[in-house]
């Protein structure tokens, strides 16, 4: 679970952000938070503000450590510059993402609990300082680290035991992190373990903002179902409940006409099951709603993380869904009994409706002034008590977090 994280000259973030997923001690309990050890995390984190005020760029430090530390060593060259933003009236100064996550497993009837930092400084260029600590005791240690050198034009290493050796770390690219160098070697636990953990924050998130929905998405996600049968069984009784008129959804192996080359080629291909008058039929899922077909991609990537034990980091959850569907994903969240491994939900939305089923520390607002954004938990709020009605305060700008329109 992530239990922080906090970043800085990052897009429309100029200063100092930390986005704090652990209840303070006189927070009010729910089926939304996880106990660990002596605190509580929250499992459903939800992201509100106007227009423009930085709602995605809060979800994107999250997004670039996923594809950062899990792919960047084999999908850049030498030369690629990083796929990031600085603050645009801070350019020449670093960027910085550090990330605290939390995680548990039993061994051999005892539970283990485990604490790491992960710590990123970085321009365009190059990494400046790549760092990761695990929690030993009360104080951290540091597993390994690489800082920059600007006088030598090298990096300074440091490494504990023998997965970051020394002599390999110096020669990680410079656009690259050690994770991912790393995990190449395919016998490296820690690297592997890391690169697990980062490649199971699911997102929807590219450099640029929210990917847009296409219909190659509701593709992506039948490649994803037709090879995971048991997790395809489990969307499929989701999708059902939620009375999109679906009956069931089979998946059919066709021949696809490529129209440039003429060429024919295997896709699998979905199709939704309807009833009228007791007659079954078949639709081909392009013919779906995009609310049906949005549905569809976003239960792939929810229930990837949930079968994962990862984080689920979905920009506008609310495009093209009912509040009454968002509702439903947030519920499989706080459910023990299909959330098992204390998975989250880190979403930005407009649909002020689900503030109905949040409290307080489960709300970030988000507002930009002068060019610069800043956000705030809502349990940040003198004043605002837990009985308080959210959703209330916050259509009628008590809160924040609204557009200011002036005609």
């Amino acid at each position: 679970m992530i239990k922080w994280y906090r970043f800085k000259n990052f897009y429309s973030f100029k200063d100092e952000q930390l986005v704090d997923l652990t209840l303070k001690a006189n927070s009010s309990a729910s089926s939304l938070d996880q106990c660990w050890l002596d605190i509580r995390i929250t499992k459903v984190l939800a992201v509100m503000g106007a227009n423009g005020s930085g709602k995605s760029n809060i979800l994107k430090p999250l997004a670039f450590l996923s594809w950062f530390c899990s792919e960047s060593f084999k999908s850049m060259d030498n030369s690629d510059s990083l796929p990031i933003y600085s603050h645009i009236c801070n350019k020449k100064e670093p960027s910085e993402i550090e990330v605290c996550f939390v995680d548990r497993s039993i061994l051999e009837g005892e539970t283990h609990y485990v604490e790491f930092k992960y710590l990123l400084k970085f321009n365009k260029k190059r990494v400046l300082h790549e760092e990761l600590k695990y929690k030993s005791s009360r104080l951290f240690s540091s597993v390994f680290y690489r800082k920059y050198d600007d006088s030598t034009g090298l990096y300074k290493v440091k490494s504990v035991g023998q997965d970051f050796i020394l002599s390999e770390l110096k020669t990680v690219p410079q656009n690259a992190s050690a994770i991912s160098y790393f995990r190449r070697k395919g016998d490296n636990v820690i690297a592997d373990a890391m690169h697990n953990i980062f490649y199971s924050i699911e997102n929807n998130l590219n450099v640029f903002g929210k990917s847009n929905f296409n219909y190659r998405k509701v593709l992506e996600a039948t490649d994803y179902y037709n090879e995971e049968s048991e997790l395809f069984e489990k969307a499929k009784k989701y999708l059902t409940r939620m009375d999109f008129g679906l009956d069931d959804i089979i998946i059919k192996e066709e021949d696809i006409i490529d129209k440039k080359t003429g060429e024919s080629e295997q896709n699998f291909l979905p199709y939704g099951i309807h009833t009228h008058e007791g007659e079954k039929f078949e639709i081909p899922f392009f013919m779906e709603s995009t609310g049906t077909q949005a549905c569809y991609y976003f239960i792939y990537k929810l229930i990837s993380a949930l079968d994962y034990g990862g984080v689920a980091v979905i920009d506008e959850l609310d495009s093209d869904l009912h509040p009454h569907m968002i509702r439903e994903l947030i519920d499989m969240f706080a459910n023990d009994g299909i959330n098992k491994l204390s998975s989250q939900l880190i979403f930005s939305c407009h649909t002020a409706e689900v503030l109905k089923s949040l409290n307080k520390h489960n709300v970030y607002l988000v507002e930009k002034k002068n060019s610069v954004s800043e956000a705030w938990r809502l349990d940040d709020i003198q004043g605002l008590r837990s009985q308080d009605n959210l959703y209330s305060k916050y259509i009628t700008g008590a809160l924040g977090g609204v557009p200011d329109i002036n005609i």
